[in-house]
């Protein structure tokens, strides 16, 4: 994948456990599928930034995030992640993903 690219596939999820939930799950389907040529990552609040960042610049075609890091990522970074490139999003929970977002705004 080019630097810079993706991602095409957002999953959003409303907090870390689920998102790691769904990050291992993803990879386990991929590798089960004999899919080795799609890069999977995953970002949420914590942990090094700057770790994520350089990963980011390199592409990924899935990132699976919390929404308040995915928008903290398309606000500072937006040449790095941007909505344009994202062909599918999947809302995890998305009951509670939305009821948590409206109380947030």
């Amino acid at each position: 994948m080019k630097p810079g690219c993706g991602p095409f596939i957002l999953i959003l999820c409303p907090g870390h456990k689920s998102a790691q939930f769904v990050y291992n799950a993803s990879c386990k389907l991929l590798h089960l599928a004999g899919v080795s040529n799609v890069d999977v990552m995953i970002t949420y609040g914590g942990g090094d930034e700057l770790e994520k960042m350089i990963k980011l610049m390199n592409g990924c075609h899935i990132l699976i995030s919390t929404p308040r890091r995915f928008l903290k990522l398309a606000k500072t970074s937006s040449h790095i992640v941007s909505l344009n490139r994202v062909c599918h999003l999947v809302l995890e929970e998305a009951d509670t993903l939305t009821t948590k977002c409206a109380l947030e705004v």
